[in-house]
């Protein structure tokens, strides 16, 4: 299978800020819980050219951020 890695548009991220979200033990992960958060991902200013949408022919199916000056790399 051969996946897409696309910057991510406002829409994407909107989708994924939104309709992402995950029960028990893993609500930790749904971003509207963390207002800090949440608005630094829907900001592109914050967000920056960084942040990848992972695409299966035209469906979203998760996205990366990598952070140039940090050691870590965000997958979800």
């Amino acid at each position: 299978m051969t996946y897409a890695y696309l910057p991510l548009t406002q829409r994407q991220a909107e989708q994924i800020a939104y309709d992402w979200t995950y029960e028990g033990d893993f609500a930790f992960y749904n971003m509207p819980n963390d207002p800090d958060d949440l608005a630094e991902f829907l900001d592109p200013n914050q967000r920056t050219e960084h942040c990848y949408a992972v695409m299966d022919g035209t469906q979203l199916i998760g996205f990366l951020c990598v952070n140039p000056d940090r050691t870590a790399l965000n997958w979800r």
